[in-house]
């Protein structure tokens, strides 16, 4: 974990005098009074005075722990929640915005409390980690009447909008997901038949974002795996809407491998999500996104990597990269990312998913044996003998990377400010097969 700098130089009671809202993007003194009070909360941070993505994380788990809306902004409720009296009516102020990432890798929309074209600036070394939590038998998280209205709102205005819709039939279509409103379950189901992509589409696909990023956070004290960041960024993205979202100059699934007349863009979707979220924090693999997972896994085989039976029934962890078998399936089954065990069923969020190519979040129930006749040398070469057997509505995982687990081994990243000492960081990061990106 990250050791706190001394406290700037400033008036000791600077923090009761009115502040300013910040949010990511911020720099200057008041950016580093929040950082110090987020530290005297138990927040392992530099006191460096910019508002980047590690800063944004222990302003959401200060919130979720004080009963906030986690929205990561510093506005008059946290501020007085940490101490400090806020000032009254005090616009966003980032003063040092981060550059625009390009349109392929960007955070969802501009929400209403946001400047348009305001993102995180990525501190150097930072990273997402997962902390370690019990594992319910049935997800448990509260309610957010904030996202709540928000969805229901862009629902009506997509149905509103004369939404045009492919043919073909949706994977799993209306089915439920544990922990999500109906709204976001038919919300996604909507944009991800969608041929159109207009601001309708953007709003719906960001309040899919934070939606799925809050129940994440929740329920894992505040933090999550960067790679599932990435990916709830896509939900509803596809093959079919690519056309129409690239004329309109929005996100589309083409960054995260989806084109149309694709094929098999799961693992490519997987590794994007780990490649985008390395590079905003100025990362990339040294040898590839395959090799890097390849070798990591290897590493952590003690840890619980898991290959066919032994991988039926383990247990999966947040940011895991899972491959599974399930009915009517293509050779090698599907590959998705792992969002939370469930213990009879799991979450997952992947591309190429749903019978119409698009990224998706989902709910899967697991069999703890294979069906009657399954032979894995033939599944994993024929797609007429994934087909010819019986596994109803549920999914047979065979493969477990243990990516939440690289995830986690990155958190080390934190401990190594680069500027603090060159050496140390440029050997942990040749250690972890990553370099720093030109």
């Amino acid at each position: 974990m990250m050791k706190a700098a001394p406290p700037a130089a400033e008036d000791p009671f600077a923090l009761h005098l009115p502040q300013p809202t910040l949010q990511v993007g911020a720099a200057g003194p008041a950016v580093t009074r929040l950082q110090q009070a987020l530290v005297d909360h138990g927040a392992a941070l530099v006191a460096d005075g910019r508002f980047g993505p590690q800063t944004r994380a222990a302003v959401v788990a200060f919130q979720l722990r004080q009963g906030l809306t986690p929205d990561g902004i510093v506005g008059p409720m946290t501020w007085g929640a940490l101490g400090g009296r806020p000032a009254t009516a005090a616009p966003p102020t980032p003063t040092t915005a981060a550059p625009p990432a390009p349109a392929t890798a960007a955070p969802p929309a501009a929400r209403t409390d946001t400047p348009t074209g305001a993102r995180e600036a990525p501190e150097p070394g930072a990273t997402t980690t997962i902390e370690p939590q019990p594992r319910p038998g049935a997800s448990t998280v509260g309610a957010n009447a904030s996202l709540d209205a928000r969805g229901l709102a862009a629902l009506e205005k997509v149905k509103a909008s004369g939404h045009k819709r492919s043919g073909g039939l949706l994977r799993g279509e209306g089915k439920g997901i544990d922990g999500f409103p109906p709204w976001f379950v038919e919300l996604q189901d909507l944009l991800s038949v969608s041929i159109e992509w207009k601001a309708e589409e953007v709003e719906a696909q960001e309040v899919l974002h934070d939606y799925a990023t809050w129940y994440a956070q929740q329920r894992h004290g505040g933090a999550m795996p960067a790679s599932l960041e990435v990916f709830f960024r896509y939900l509803g993205s596809g093959q079919r809407n690519v056309a129409d979202a690239t004329a309109g100059g929005h996100r589309t699934a083409a960054a995260m491998g989806g084109v149309t007349g694709g094929s098999n863009w799961c693992q490519w979707a997987t590794s994007k999500a780990a490649e985008i979220a390395l590079a905003e924090r100025g990362l990339k693999f040294k040898h590839g996104a395959h090799a890097w997972l390849n070798s990591a896994a290897k590493r952590k085989q003690g840890a619980g990597a898991a290959y066919a039976a032994t991988a039926y029934a383990a247990e999966l962890r947040p940011g895991d990269y899972v491959s599974y078998f399930y009915q009517g399936c293509q050779a090698g089954g599907h590959a998705v990312t792992v969002v939370e065990d469930l213990g009879a069923s799991f979450l997952h969020v992947s591309g190429n998913t749903g019978g119409v190519g698009a990224v998706r979040l989902q709910e899967s129930p697991r069999m703890t044996s294979p069906p009657p006749g399954f032979d894995q040398n033939k599944a994993m070469a024929s797609s007429e003998h994934c087909r010819s057997l019986s596994f109803g509505d549920a999914v047979l995982v065979w493969s477990i990377t243990r990516a939440g687990d690289i995830w986690s081994e990155l958190a080390q990243l934190d401990a190594q400010h680069p500027a603090a000492d060159p050496a140390a960081y440029q050997a942990l990061l040749d250690r972890l097969e990553l370099a720093p990106r030109a």
